[in-house]
């Protein structure tokens, strides 16, 4: 289904098994998918300190692609990721507009993590959630020189 076959009410569901044994998904993805089988609670947290340099660096490359919507992106990972970070929350299935909010917030994560190993930034992923009760939380301070 096309992301303009939705309807507003639409939700994502993950289905973490067909994850898990989807070859041609990244290795990162799969290995949250297979965390969450096991462990159903996960956190933003745990994925990012979880997550190699390499892992971290190709995430932040498909988060850059301008070209998403080209049938061979690897967009679609960004996505999965999100919607399985927010269901190891415990948060419902997003509705399309729910799910554009949680990858661009993925995509935020990821580059703060990027920049904190970098060492040019102090990361608070403890307050990094999909969650709406984390919204005024502090997840990122510039260090100071």
């Amino acid at each position: 289904m096309k992301t303009d076959e939705f309807k507003d009410d639409d939700t994502f569901s993950v289905v973490l098994p067909r994850i898990v044994s989807d070859s041609s998904l990244l290795a990162v993805t799969r290995l949250l998918a297979n965390s969450l089988t096991a462990n159903p609670y996960y956190t933003v947290q745990n994925f990012l300190l979880g997550l190699s340099d390499g892992d971290l660096d190709t995430l932040l490359d498909i988060s850059s692609d301008e070209n998403f919507e080209d049938p061979d992106s690897r967009f679609k990972e960004l996505i999965l990721i999100a919607e399985m970070l927010a269901l190891g929350e415990g948060l419902n299935p997003g509705t399309l507009d729910v799910c554009n909010s949680r990858v661009s917030s993925l995509v935020g994560f990821l580059a703060i993590e990027g920049l904190a190993r970098k060492g040019l930034v102090k990361s608070h992923r403890q307050n990094m959630s999909f969650g709406d009760e984390y919204g005024d939380k502090i997840i990122v301070e510039r260090l100071q020189d």
